[in-house]
């Protein structure tokens, strides 16, 4: 439940516990005719403290509930990668997509489902992965503050699919549990041409 939402209860409730006297003591009034009729504040205000102590309580468990769940988040990223071959090392530079979980509980039984697609760059290709672009992707566990590259290939093959048509703007949307079965969703509009404004980070 997210902030806003727990302010705009707590208002509702909070105008209504104030509102009820005053229309109780104008039904008694003109519904039942008894313009004398006394309401017992006292009572009243002492069961609205106890309300309000009833919803703190629930705020605060749905607040450790929140804290206490995995969160997927899908992200482009950049880096150069320095590869040795033959004693000339050089730095190459990689690009793709990773799914991290920033949650602080395990992310179980998650499905990646990309549209349109991405068209697999050369030598990105899964092996065994009958699809032939990157449209669904399946993933049984991921831990807590850990990532796994949904695509991972080096710049100019990743700039190559870039420029093939509609597949620069992608649709993700990730769907996952967590221990206590519990399901979770979201989705993120992501312009894979954004890759070129990215800072990139230096590997060994």
């Amino acid at each position: 439940m997210k902030k806003k939402t727990y302010i705009a209860w707590v208002t509702i409730i909070v105008i209504a516990f104030a509102a009820i006297p005053f229309f109780w003591k104008s039904f008694m009034r003109y519904a039942l005719h008894q313009p004398n009729a006394a309401i017992d504040w006292n009572a009243w205000w002492t069961f609205g403290t106890f309300l309000l102590a009833i919803i703190a309580a629930c705020i605060a468990w749905f607040e450790y509930e929140e804290a206490n769940q995995p969160q997927l988040f899908v992200y482009l990223f950049k880096e150069d990668t320095y590869v040795d071959s033959d004693g000339n090392g050089q730095f190459i530079q990689y690009a793709g997509l990773r799914l991290e979980n920033i949650g602080k509980t395990p992310a179980l039984n998650i499905r990646v489902t990309l549209a349109p697609g991405i068209p697999w760059p050369l030598g990105s290709h899964p092996a065994g992965d009958p699809q032939q672009a990157l449209i669904q992707r399946k993933i049984s566990h991921l831990a807590a503050n850990k990532a796994t590259d949904l695509l991972f290939a080096d710049r100019t093959e990743f700039d190559k699919v870039i420029s093939q048509e509609n597949s620069a703007t992608q649709t993700i949307r990730i769907s996952y549990k967590d221990a206590r079965n519990h399901c979770f969703g979201e989705t993120y509009v992501i312009n894979l041409c954004d890759v070129a404004y990215l800072q990139s980070t230096k590997t060994r």
